[in-house]
């Protein structure tokens, strides 16, 4: 759409576009659209006839309240949206607040030998051996000697800090 231009439908419904204006266009059938514009002063433009929408439609709005015509659901608070292709449901315990409120921490955990990777700690010990010299050099041969243990066996957690995501909040509107 260009600004300033006319948005011509059917019916004689034409509306004059104006920068940040917006509409939703859904098809009906596969040669009916409908048509939900939008001014930028968020006002809706409802074309009725074919391109008005039925009674029992849901749809999403950013605002408080729900439009003229619509009655806004309060079933569904603090919860996230998700997509889906194929039947819709609902689901999940836990609102969205909590999940993504800010400072998380895991439990603490301690790892068994069972989960640190198979290693040794080899230092070679000079002081014992032979020493051999000519033409100057100092060759010495040792022994190898395994390391003490080292770590307190103690466990760790993981905290994230900031886990406080952005987020839009929007209402869900049944058409009258």
């Amino acid at each position: 759409m260009t600004d300033g231009a006319n948005l011509n439908l059917p019916g004689a419904a034409n509306i004059t576009t104006a920068a940040d204006d917006f509409a939703f266009v859904y098809a009906e059938t596969t040669t009916l659209f409908k048509v939900l514009y939008f001014k930028v002063d968020g006002t809706a433009v409802v074309v009725s006839g074919s391109a008005a929408f039925p009674a029992g439609t849901s749809m999403l709005f950013q605002q408080t309240a729900a439009p003229t015509g619509w009655t806004k659901q309060t079933m569904h608070n603090n919860k996230a949206i998700r997509l889906q292709s194929g039947t819709v449901v609902t689901g999940g315990a836990v609102n969205f607040s909590t999940v993504f409120g800010t400072g998380k921490a895991t439990d603490s955990h301690t790892l068994t030998s069972g989960e640190s990777a198979a290693h040794t700690h080899v230092v070679a010990d000079v002081s014992t051996g032979t020493q051999s010299s000519g033409a100057g050099t100092d060759l010495r041969t040792g022994t190898g000697t395994a390391s003490g243990s080292a770590g307190g066996g103690g466990g760790h957690a993981h905290n994230l800090s900031n886990f406080n995501l952005q987020f839009v909040d929007f209402i869900i509107a049944d058409k009258d």
